[in-house]
């Protein structure tokens, strides 16, 4: 009956929803430069590197070059093909300044999507590159996560832990509640005008609710889109396994600040990550070491892992620890085959 309540609020608010959305596409949310911002230096090779800048730097570069600069190479197939998967700085650099600006929340979703888009582009995305990318997100697009309540901190931090139909209901209820209290003389003297401020209050609460889900799942298809591309180098074999579990850690870090707050997503996120990896693995089946292929095992049967402690939301299927275990096996067995004569692997 409560999300009944709520979804007939969420029909009423829908096409008026729909008016201001399309008022939403102004220059203000569009990618654009006012301040200079430092250009990062681009590093090619696949290894660890560091995609962190520092947005207290002097900035050598003037925004009207740099933002020419940035629409050429956006034009430039090689950027997509070989700068973008080994270097981040561009869109980290847009959402630093877009904080630094107080832009919208619809700016930093068209960040999101543009760069998506070139992502799709690319043949593969450094996984060290990437890691580093999902660990600074966090602090460049947190706060348009915040669900904002008159009160205390902990009323808001509560407002954060609901779902949206949930924290929907929440809102409105208090809003009415507050209003009828407050200004019911108002009511009595201008019901018109009582309904109709308390209306553009429930519309409101209603789009900032759909602006965030919308910036949410721009986020979820971004990382999704990154983390179908990751390659490793297997000659760095450990790191390579290192990063897998270092990449499950943030994902995971991503609920905190409320950017990701559905398990299915996260499950699917983590999803796509194992299946990666062990595309990763049947590639380079026999570069790897034995030593390699048993440290791997012996973490999965022995350590808690992020990325195989969250309950598997479809039982009926294949776990991912399971998953990884069995392309394991696989791959070390043609190892092993690859580096005996074929007439030992031929004892029963």
């Amino acid at each position: 009956m409560k999300r009944m309540h709520v979804a007939v609020i969420m029909s009423i608010c829908f096409m008026t929803l729909q008016a201001r959305n399309h008022k939403k596409n102004s220059d203000d949310s569009k990618i654009s430069f006012e301040q200079p911002i430092a250009k990062a230096p681009i590093k090619s090779e696949l290894k660890t590197v560091d995609n962190k800048i520092d947005i207290e730097k002097p900035t050598t570069i003037s925004p009207a070059k740099l933002l020419e600069s940035i629409q050429q190479e956006l034009r430039d197939p090689n950027y997509r093909q070989d700068i973008l998967p080994n270097n981040f700085s561009y869109p980290i650099q847009l959402l630093q300044y877009g904080n630094r600006t107080n832009q919208p929340r619809e700016y930093a979703q068209n960040v999101l999507s543009l760069f998506s888009k070139l992502l799709k582009g690319a043949e593969y995305v450094n996984s060290y590159v990437f890691c580093s990318f999902i660990e600074q997100l966090p602090g460049l697009i947190k706060n348009h996560f915040m669900y904002f309540k008159p009160g205390s901190p902990t009323e808001q931090l509560a407002l954060n832990d609901l779902d949206i139909l949930d924290r929907l209901q929440q809102t409105v209820t208090s809003m009415m509640y507050g209003k009828f209290t407050n200004e019911f003389s108002t009511f009595k003297e201008n019901p018109e005008k009582f309904l109709d401020d308390l209306t553009k209050n429930i519309v409101s609460a209603t789009e900032e609710e759909m602006s965030i889900e919308q910036l949410r799942q721009t986020t979820i298809r971004f990382l999704e889109v990154g983390l179908s591309k990751l390659i490793w180098n297997a000659l760095d074999h450990d790191k390579s396994w290192q990063s897998v579990k270092m990449l499950s850690d943030r994902i995971a870090t991503l609920m905190e600040f409320n950017i990701i707050d559905d398990l299915n997503d996260l499950d699917e996120l983590f999803w796509t990550l194992t299946h990666r990896y062990c595309y990763f693995l049947d590639l380079n089946s026999t570069e790897l070491p034995i030593s390699f292929y048993e440290k791997v095992k012996q973490d999965i049967s022995t350590q808690r892992l992020v990325l195989f402690d969250l309950e598997e939301q479809e039982t009926f299927i294949q776990s991912k620890s399971e998953c990884l275990m069995h392309t394991l096996l696989k791959q070390e067995a043609k190892k092993r085959a690859y580096d005996y004569p074929a007439s030992s692997a031929t004892v029963a």
